[in-house]
């Protein structure tokens, strides 16, 4: 597999792209814009200026003077989250669900963003600082049809429903893991799925001495670790069973996808990252000088500027577990964003950083890997689910 060449760098391009994938601007109003060249190049500014903003009056300013401009999905996904709206549950045929849509399946379940269709450039050009060869041949992979990401990594509140619903249940599989578990070596327990380490200093879930688990208090809504790949996977399943839609580990292409969310830079916030961007090591700088502080701990889910798509902290806070096995090279990748089962199995990805981490390691290419028995106090993870058959 050759490498592709690199794609415009200009997140007005890129977004153009969402324009055409999403069908942000149709009817005649979209096309009398795309006919106004003063008003698209306009309407360019204001979206790239919006990118970085945390107001709520810029985003609903620019719906107003552009309301089928380049950044209106976007805009209108930021407008609810900033306006405190919470996900609308999913009702109807999931298939129909608009990109930047956000729904759960439950009451309790992890709020999800609907991903639109599109293709991206994965993996990172041989000049972009931090690469490492594990991080290509860079290579084009095309989504056919939307699907879902979990809006944040799950939190040790969504993690404790599981574990109080299986508690004492032992083994046994919950629902289908849609092929992510190939070589893993068979079937596991609960028992080796998850440990809660009631013993340790680091674990944010506890005994509740009644044979259940509870968080301790402060942690609810900061993401869930120590969990293996296993116990990931596990939660996947069993929020399958319960729901009855196709939950999974996300694969390794569908969460680069999704952290890039039509951005070619290092990160989706451009080509440097700050400690006002995401949770990591601040006292390193991606490229010279240090970027914030370091925090020493995760973070409440959600506690950045979301990316384009609506997803938050895709850099940094923790680690994430996908489905796919590990591979030294992108060479053979699947092109259509599947999970990949023929690298080892022995060793599971790993994407996004976390808080303990240089910047350069939460780059959108950077991909690292663990045993997945491994459960540590960096490592978390967010669920994916298949809208459409």
């Amino acid at each position: 597999m050759t490498a592709r060449s690199r794609q415009p760098a200009r997140l007005t391009a890129l977004l153009v792209g969402w324009l055409l994938v999403a069908g942000a601007a149709t009817g005649a109003a979209g096309r009398a814009a795309a006919a106004d060249g003063d008003t698209v190049r306009e309407d360019a500014r204001a979206c790239n200026a919006l990118h970085r903003s945390r107001r709520l009056s810029s985003f609903e300013a620019y719906l107003r003077r552009f309301p089928n401009g380049l950044c209106a999905g976007y805009a209108r996904v930021r407008v609810s989250v900033l306006r405190g709206h919470r996900p609308t549950a999913l009702a109807g045929d999931a298939s129909v669900l608009k990109p930047g849509t956000q729904f759960r399946d439950c009451a309790d379940c992890p709020p999800m963003v609907v991903v639109p269709a599109g293709d991206f450039v994965m993996g990172s050009p041989d000049n972009e600082t931090g690469r490492d060869s594990d991080e290509g041949p860079q290579h084009r992979v095309a989504f056919s049809t939307p699907f879902a990401v979990g809006q944040a990594e799950v939190t040790n509140a969504e993690f404790v429903v599981f574990l109080n619903a299986v508690a004492g249940h032992g083994g046994g599989s919950h629902g289908d893991d849609h092929g992510d578990d190939h070589g893993d070596g068979g079937d596991h327990g609960i028992e080796s799925w998850i440990e809660t380490r009631a013993d340790d200093a680091d674990s944010r879930i506890r005994s509740d001495g009644h044979g259940g688990y509870a968080v301790i208090a402060g942690f609810e809504r900061h993401p869930v670790t120590e969990v293996s790949w296993y116990g990931a996977r596990a939660f996947a399943r069993w929020l399958a069973a319960r729901s009855g839609k196709a939950y999974r580990l996300p694969s390794e292409a569908e969460w680069e996808y999704a952290a890039r969310a039509w951005t070619t830079t290092p990160f989706y916030t451009g080509r440097d990252i700050s400690g006002d961007d995401a949770n990591f090591d601040g006292r390193y700088g991606y490229r010279g000088a240090p970027s914030g502080q370091f925090r020493r701990t995760t973070t409440v889910a959600g506690s950045f500027a979301a990316n384009p798509f609506g997803l938050y902290d895709m850099h940094g806070n923790v680690w994430e577990w996908v489905g796919d096995c590990w591979t030294a090279t992108y060479d053979g990748a699947p092109a259509d964003g599947a999970t990949a089962t023929d690298g080892d199995c022995t060793r599971r990805v790993l994407r996004g950083g976390s808080a303990f981490n240089e910047p350069a390691h939460l780059r959108s290419a950077f991909r690292y890997w663990a045993t997945p028995d491994n459960r540590t106090y960096y490592i978390g993870f967010r669920v994916a689910r298949q809208l459409m058959p």
